[in-house]
């Protein structure tokens, strides 16, 4: 949990970057995860894995942007804080119950 809770924090120091206001649904998918991650550590239960996913366009603009070799500042901005998003989506994930 400490380590979701130190990624929630970077989360909250990072700032959004400029890319995410226009692709797809990228601020509600940042919305969405944010809320996630802070209902898990005040003890809520983690939600479904399907319910934690980046909506189409924005998994196709990364898929676009991690192929290239030379990529903007902005491009790389908005990369390294998707990265982060799935940084705290798998620490959510690894606080489910193990069946």
């Amino acid at each position: 949990m400490k380590h979701l809770e130190r990624l929630f924090q970077k989360l909250e120091e990072t700032p959004f970057p400029a890319m995410g206001k226009r692709v797809g649904h990228f601020p509600l998918y940042d919305s969405y995860l944010a809320g996630y991650a802070s209902s898990v550590i005040h003890g809520k239960a983690p939600p479904e894995p399907e319910a934690m996913d980046a909506d189409e366009e924005t998994r196709q603009v990364i898929a676009g942007i991690t192929a290239k070799e030379n990529r903007s500042p902005e491009e790389q901005e908005f990369l390294d804080y998707y990265a982060l998003l799935q940084e705290i989506r798998e620490a959510i994930l690894a606080t489910r119950p193990r069946i």
